[in-house]
């Protein structure tokens, strides 16, 4: 069962990798402009809960920029937390990148998605930076799932954090995921 949860957790956060990059920014792959942040202060998540394990992307076949720049599951309950950037390091690019929303990235992000209900919505600030926050459930790769996924967007980087969780676990590791996102420094 967990094994599933952990596949599904690679696919997931492997198409997701582009749900970061938005419409033709950033589809498929990283150029010369598109680029992990190197500026993320992380508390990892196994600091914060010892039954959560970091996700190595080596483990896995994707390409090292169609994974996200760090990723976690519980061993106890198979959810997941990740955290993706893309990045703009020049000031025309960066003008470009500015002009998405926050609600346009986080519609791309949930593309892959069916049968999405309860979904809430609400604007929020981390690390000083406008967000988005969805929570929702619904069904992903025929699997019924809950999720909350948070876009932030800084003057050159669009974040995205995402928890993934079988519904049953969700309330019991969102606080996980909250505290991790409080204490995440985002530049």
């Amino acid at each position: 069962m967990k094994s599933f949860y952990y596949t599904t957790a690679v696919v997931f956060l492997s198409l997701t990798a582009a749900g970061c990059s938005v419409s033709k920014l950033l589809v498929g792959h990283v150029d010369a402009v598109d680029q992990k942040s190197s500026t993320i202060q992380v508390t990892p998540v196994e600091m914060i809960d010892p039954l959560w394990k970091r996700i190595d992307s080596s483990e896995n076949s994707a390409s090292m920029n169609d994974m996200p720049d760090r990723a976690w599951q519980s061993s106890k309950t198979a959810s997941v937390i990740s955290l993706n950037s893309a990045c703009r390091q020049r000031n025309d690019e960066a003008q470009n990148y500015a002009e998405m929303g926050l609600k346009e990235i986080t519609a791309d992000l949930l593309s892959q998605w069916t049968e999405i209900e309860h979904k809430t919505e609400s604007d929020l600030n981390v690390s000083g930076f406008p967000a988005f926050e969805t929570s929702a459930e619904g069904i992903y790769y025929g699997r019924h799932r809950k999720f909350q996924t948070i876009v932030v967007k800084t003057p050159t980087c669009i974040y995205d954090l995402i928890f993934l969780s079988p519904p049953k676990h969700y309330t019991q590791d969102l606080a996980i995921f909250q505290k991790f996102r409080d204490k995440l420094i985002l530049k």
